[in-house]
């Protein structure tokens, strides 16, 4: 074989290598970029609730995946709309389905809160029943607890709530060891935990995961309001994620309420949110920006943590959609209201009614 035809081989040898290097081999990384702009009101309902309006609210997401080749890898480091992270960094140890399970409930527990704050800057009256106890994070992949775990019971004792678990644990000291039966990708089974402190028979979220060892748990409540026909229906499947709370919330108020909230327009936004209304930071809003601008929305509301983001990510994309940001849920009413087209305040400004627990 004369040395050019040695040459032409190896120099397909190593044209054969680096694309199967770009294309086959797979890599440590995941995608972020823009995900959908959802309207709410097929996926947000009320018995017996007004009549939506002429405008429509949406929810936004990022929309994350796993980057299964090199090319694809490099095509994402090039895209203004993507950016590629380390999978350890996202999940934390977690599988993608465990991972995806902790996303499952955190948006149960945003819709939850969602219902609740409207429920109580409506003036509507309401029961909370607790139905079960979640884990939705673990610091240690090896822990004995895993996101995603349901918990029906420790040493025995049945767990439905924050409450009862602190019950439950209210006599015992670090060091002690604890057997709890959870429910585990649909299957029942075992673990014993040694506990990192006293939970001293407190039902905060930060005394239980100091308790437990630093994991966080999600209490998955049914609110249940006095009149049926305020009752709320979220269909939210594949979704995830706690940061829709503002916009279901906001979607829930303007059917419980008389008028049209959105004036008119196309209104989109992000944040998590709790019973009382406070909206809290959320991660990836200039992917849900970019996502409200794909749908033509006019308004985009932001907790005020993102809000830099969010408006820096409006102007460079350019067009007309404004960027507003929020504290509470009060806030954002507010601003809607003063909005062109939106309806006039009530006059006695809303009232509030906290629930019987």
């Amino acid at each position: 074989m004369s040395g050019t035809a040695r040459r032409l081989g190896l120099v397909g040898l190593l044209a054969a290598a680096a694309l199967w290097l770009l294309i086959a081999v797979p890599t440590p990384f995941v995608v972020y970029e823009p995900g959908l702009a959802a309207p709410l009101e097929p996926i947000v309902s009320v018995e017996s609730g007004d009549e939506p309006g002429k405008g429509t609210f949406y929810l936004t997401t990022v929309k994350m995946s796993s980057v299964d080749n090199f090319w694809l890898a490099f095509r994402s480091a090039w895209s203004g709309d993507r950016e590629l992270y380390r999978k350890k960094d996202v999940l934390g140890g977690q599988s993608m389905e465990e991972f995806a399970e902790k996303l499952r409930f955190a948006m149960q527990g945003s819709q939850t809160a969602a219902i609740e704050a409207a429920y109580r800057t409506a003036g509507v009256a309401y029961d909370i029943v607790p139905e079960r106890l979640v884990v939705t994070d673990s610091r240690d992949p090896d822990a004995a607890l895993r996101a995603g775990d349901i918990i029906w019971s420790a040493d025995g004792d049945a767990v439905r709530s924050a409450a009862a678990l602190a019950a439950a644990l209210s006599d015992r000291q670090a060091g002690d060891s604890v057997v709890f039966s959870v429910e585990r990708a649909g299957v029942r089974t075992q673990v014993k935990v040694r506990l990192a402190a006293g939970a001293g028979g407190e039902a905060e979220p930060e005394a239980l995961a100091a308790a437990l060892g630093g994991v966080g748990l999600t209490e998955l409540r049914r609110i249940e309001p006095l009149q049926p026909g305020n009752k709320v229906t979220i269909a939210a499947e594949g979704i995830g994620g706690p940061s829709a709370g503002l916009m279901f919330a906001l979607q829930i108020y303007d059917l419980l309420t008389d008028g049209d909230l959105t004036g008119g327009i196309k209104v989109a936004g992000t944040g998590t949110i709790d019973a009382e209304g406070k909206i809290g930071a959320v991660g990836g809003t200039a992917y849900k920006v970019a996502a409200a601008a794909r749908a033509g929305a006019g308004l985009f509301l932001a907790p005020e943590a993102n809000y830099d983001e969010a408006e820096a990510k409006a102007r460079a994309l350019g067009g007309a959609m404004k960027v507003i940001p929020v504290a509470t849920l009060a806030d954002a009413i507010r601003e809607l209201e003063a909005q062109p087209g939106g309806p006039p305040a009530p006059e006695s400004g809303g009232q509030t009614v906290t629930g019987r627990r």
